[in-house]
């Protein structure tokens, strides 16, 4: 009879199956949002304790957080009239004595035995006169010299939390995690792009930003996982770009006079830069490919103008367009503007926002569908399941209005959605 063959290991497992793990935890570990090992070792560090300074007992102040290594004098455990189980422990060094207490921790008598030496670290207080640490983070030394330290004597990371998962337990799981799973993390940049800036490897930035060894070594992790993170965006969008410029789409075949007829309403002229920008964006739209611009300017130099002529080209040829801008109060105000500006030409514009009564909601999403709402103007609230546009043909986002991860694929495939231009994304930078 054959021997079993181990099990591949993959980043995709649950971590209901991890050792220390099981159904109960599996469950409070959702809540966090974290399902599989992948999610687990994503679930990234809110801040940090920096707990490396090792202090003598003679050196350590009441009142401050202390950090200090010690050696385990005696144990003695008693228990109150309310069955409170109270564990002191007395630890010394070189240079003094001091009292260690935990409150309701019974199972630490049979981890803290004299002789042993263990790194701790919170707060000094008096008590009667002496001097105490109350149920301190610690980590028991063992034999190897070279043992990993992970809730004290380091750069501590301090995560998000549910009830019933403690910073210990996760900063156990996930340290397993990546040394359980360190074979089953492969490389995901180019070797040139690791090369051309020095970028630490993929395992390496994950343990850097969980468990650094120096504040240099976390900044590194830093920016590899920030570099992954553009890297993907940025290919995602060259691959939507590629296929759009392969794809066909019926051409803008309209002379733009929605435009023209707004332009000579204007108080004012266009100026230069608006005019070639308007001038490329109607060649694209003429054109049988999609569309990707980024329109760049200064505060008040009329990019909102632009981005409402861009949206009548789409009325013009019988098409449905929509604007999503990041807050409420900007969608009402872009509603607003653009409503003055289209009544020369009858354009209408609708509001499609989150804080809208249920019965508005439906009102907007049935005149979307129908195609009666020419133009919309939203938050992320254009995105929702919901919303279904009868006929859409530009889509326009101002900076601010960045989407979750997501979505972001969805957006950038509007020419599923929308023959005519795939995105527009107006913004100050």
């Amino acid at each position: 009879m054959s021997k079993q063959q181990p099990r591949h290991l993959a980043l995709a497992d649950r971590c209901q199956f991890l050792k220390g793990v099981g159904p109960v935890r599996a469950q409070r570990l959702l809540r966090l949002g974290i399902e599989t090992v992948n999610d687990l070792i994503t679930h990234f560090p809110r801040q940090y304790y920096d707990r490396r300074n090792l202090m003598t007992i003679s050196q350590l102040n009441p009142g401050d957080e202390v950090s200090f290594l010690g050696q385990i004098l005696s144990v003695a455990e008693r228990r109150t009239r309310k069955r409170r189980v109270i564990l002191t422990v007395a630890v010394g060094d070189d240079t003094g004595i001091i009292q260690v207490v935990w409150f309701n921790q019974p199972y630490l008598a049979k981890k803290l035995k004299p002789g042993g030496e263990l790194i701790l670290t919170g707060e000094l207080r008096f008590f009667q006169g002496v001097r105490q640490v109350v149920n301190p983070e610690f980590e028991m030394l063992g034999e190897a010299l070279d043992e990993e330290l992970i809730h004290t004597g380091r750069i501590v990371p301090v995560y998000p939390l549910t009830a019933g998962v403690s910073q210990r337990y996760l900063r156990d799981l996930i340290s397993r995690a990546l040394d359980a799973y360190q074979g089953a993390i492969v490389e995901n940049l180019p070797a040139d792009v690791l090369a051309e800036h020095e970028m630490p490897s993929r395992i390496d930035a994950l343990r850097g930003i969980h468990f650094p060894g120096d504040w240099q070594h976390h900044k590194r992790a830093v920016w590899r996982l920030k570099l992954e993170e553009l890297f993907y965006l940025q290919l995602t969008l060259a691959l939507q770009r590629r296929r759009s410029t392969r794809s066909q789409r019926p051409p803008l075949d309209i002379d733009f006079a929605f435009a023209r007829r707004t332009i000579q309403a204007l108080p004012f002229a266009l100026t230069g830069a608006q005019k070639r920008v308007l001038r490329d964006i109607h060649s694209d739209l003429k054109s049988k490919r999609g569309m990707h611009r980024l329109l760049q300017g200064d505060v008040g130099s009329g990019k909102t103008i632009v981005a409402g002529l861009a949206l009548l080209a789409a009325v013009e040829a019988g098409y449905q367009a929509a604007f999503m801008v990041p807050t409420e109060i900007l969608a009402s105000q872009h509603t607003k503007s653009l409503t003055t500006l289209f009544e020369t030409v009858g354009v209408s514009v609708d509001l499609l926002i989150g804080s809208l009564k249920p019965g508005e909601k439906r009102r907007i999403h049935s005149r979307i569908a129908d195609g009666d709402a020419q133009v919309v103007i939203g938050t992320h609230a254009l995105i929702q399941e919901d919303v279904r546009f009868e006929k859409l043909g530009v889509g326009l986002l101002r900076r601010g209005a960045e989407l979750p991860f997501e979505f972001r694929v969805r957006v950038l495939a509007l020419p599923a959605l929308c023959p005519i231009v795939e995105v527009v994304r107006v913004g100050d930078k």
